[in-house]
């Protein structure tokens, strides 16, 4: 007995082989499916969309926070601001900034939306206290504000950050604003 001659399916599904209700059946599924991913993909997503922790996640980038972080750091050492005569207060502004370095640094990628919140979460925490030593300096710049603000989007935290950046010096009419 020779085996049935393979058709291809017109909407490129694996061919169907064989006789009975199962494949009937699963004809009917695929159909079924060509008809109605697109409401079922809409309902996934739209439950998404409505969800506030989904929302911060989706602009969530630890990594990119770890480089912004960095470039603070830079912008700091350039403003002189972890220099003895900033205002005594440079070591204490240069241990927040290890820490908010520390809790960056293990994120090659983003997590799952589980752990991304808090890990952002703690991030943010280490940027607040850097950013309040920072106003018990004279360091202040558009660039560094800027970077602020950049942490704090990577962070899901744009409200936060615009306001930040701005007590750290970034001009209200900057073109990146």
């Amino acid at each position: 007995m020779t085996a049935a001659a393979f058709k291809p399916d017109a909407d490129g599904h694996a061919p169907h082989v064989g006789h009975g209700f199962r494949d009937q059946r699963e004809a009917i599924r695929e159909d079924y499916l060509d008809d109605h991913s697109a409401v079922i993909l809409h309902l996934h997503v739209t439950s998404q969309r409505s969800d506030p922790a989904y929302q911060r996640y989706v602009h969530v980038n630890l990594p990119h926070a770890r480089t912004i972080v960095q470039r603070i750091g830079r912008s700091l050492e350039a403003l002189g601001a972890f220099g003895e005569g900033a205002n005594g207060g440079a070591s204490a502004l240069h241990e927040a900034y290890r820490r908010l370095e520390e809790a960056a640094r293990p994120f090659d990628e983003d997590p799952p939306l589980e752990g991304a919140l808090p890990a952002a979460d703690a991030v943010a925490a280490r940027g607040r206290d850097v950013v309040e030593l920072i106003l018990e300096t004279p360091a202040r710049g558009d660039r560094l504000g800027q970077l602020v603000r950049n942490l704090f989007e990577c962070l899901g935290l744009p409200e936060e950050g615009a306001t930040l950046s701005l007590q750290c010096g970034e001009r209200p009419d900057s073109p990146l604003r």
